[in-house]
């Protein structure tokens, strides 16, 4: 339940026309992805059928093909059953005997006029899903988001009567825009309907300007759904934090070398050995606020997940195995589906940020958030490597300091951990 419940009744403005651009089906994007065979190297080359999996070279898109075929025609088949679909909605006749293009006028009026389309399209965004799903497929996840936007932004002003599949559509969004790594779209597009509720006069729908997403938030005003998805966001900028502080750590080892009496030989450092007040100020200057700010987000993070576990203590176990929801089902039936869906939304893109370090784990038997120090470095390393981050010093200022990363950490999250994370097990549908 959220403070914004309580402004059922009062008048909410219509919002204004979309400034997003739709698109009868949305096929290209620029997000970059890891490679879907080896999840090491980046994927330059697209499947040219799907468009949705990258490879690095020719011989991995050949090692993944027996299982990828499948999958890449049920996607290229529904693309052509989207645009065939769409061909009734290019000339809709209106009440007044004007004619339309839907998809270039946008009218809002999508659900009302053309079900067969928004059903081509939503079986879509369900196969693209599930292709980020079992291929750590950032551009998968990209385009199941932009196809599920469009439909949003088609139908916009038919939510009055379609109340409840826009509500379904809002719910599914931010964890694909998230497992996309477009964390700031995703904050962006949960504040949107907090904004909205609280203004007295209309913006254009699901636009804002881009939010702080270290900002501090009313959790009344938030609906659980909400909060576990913003957590998310809190979760990952936080552990992107810690990731870029063992790159300050480090410089900061390599500079303090300078002031040894042997290391740092003619260093022009060496001259401030021995005066603490220089050195600390200096120390200060390079970490700047990065220790408060992850400080910060872990309470943020910590306040969210606890709410979360207070409304429905099924929902981050829900996260963590979505099977865990069949076996409540017929005991707690409300709440057990209620964290289902949220699984089915979010799970996938928490679990891929969150896996290899056992954080909702260690919610789940603690009832608190990790310590940040806890973090496993190398881990830690692994993870952002096989993300496509890596750290910005060169190999010879890591080994000096130890972080050069553990080969056999990033195989292990590669054979053990990545193929659990990506959920390839029994696939859920979304819809």
């Amino acid at each position: 339940t959220s403070t914004r419940d309580r402004m059922d009744d009062d008048y909410v403005p219509e919002p204004l026309p979309p400034v997003r651009k739709v698109s009868i089906v949305c096929t290209e994007t620029s997000t970059e992805t890891q490679c879907s065979t080896c999840h090491v190297k980046r994927g330059v080359l697209t499947c040219a059928l799907c468009q949705a999996v990258g490879y690095c070279e020719a011989s991995c898109q050949m090692e993944q093909w027996d299982e990828h075929q499948a999958l890449c025609g049920q996607i290229s088949r529904q693309i052509e059953q989207t645009r065939a679909s769409a061909e009734p909605l290019q000339t809709i006749r209106l009440p007044d005997s004007s004619i339309v293009n839907l998809f270039q006028d946008n009218l809002g009026i999508l659900e009302c006029t053309g079900g067969d389309y928004y059903s081509a399209r939503m079986i879509l965004v369900d196969l693209l899903k599930k292709c980020g799903d079992l291929n750590n497929s950032k551009m998968a996840y990209d385009l199941a988001a932009d196809n599920l936007l469009d439909l949003m932004a088609l139908s916009y002003k038919s939510g009055a009567h379609h109340g409840a599949d826009q509500e379904q559509m809002k719910k599914y969004v931010p964890g694909m825009l998230i497992a996309a790594e477009k964390d700031q779209e995703a904050y962006n597009f949960t504040k949107y309907f907090m904004i909205k509720d609280h203004l007295e006069f209309s913006i254009p729908y699901l636009q804002v300007e881009d939010q702080d997403i270290e900002e501090d938030l009313n959790i009344d005003e938030l609906y659980h759904h909400e909060m576990v998805d913003i957590a998310l966001v809190k979760f990952k900028r936080m552990k992107r934090l810690i990731f870029e502080r063992l790159e300050v750590e480090a410089s900061w080892k390599n500079f303090l070398m300078g002031t040894h009496p042997r290391a740092g030989g003619v260093s022009v450092v060496e001259c401030i050995r021995g005066i603490t007040l220089v050195t600390e100020k200096i120390k200060k200057f390079v970490f700047g606020d990065i220790n408060k700010r992850i400080t910060k987000l872990a309470v943020q993070v910590e306040e969210l997940l606890v709410e979360v576990n207070a409304v429905n203590e099924y929902v981050v176990p829900g996260l963590v195995n979505h099977a865990t929801m069949d076996e409540e089902m017929a005991e707690r039936f409300y709440n057990a589906v209620d964290a289902s869906t949220i699984s089915r939304c979010s799970g996938g893109a928490w679990l891929r940020a969150s896996g290899c370090d056992g954080y909702l784990q260690y919610f789940i038997k603690c009832g608190k958030g990790m310590d940040t120090e806890e973090f496993d470095r190398d881990k830690l390393i692994a993870y952002f490597s096989l993300m496509g981050v890596e750290l910005r010093l060169n190999i010879e200022e890591r080994s000096k300091i130890h972080l050069c990363g553990n080969e056999e950490t990033i195989n292990q999250m590669k054979n053990e951990i990545f193929p659990f994370i990506f959920m390839k097990k029994k696939w859920i549908s979304l819809f």
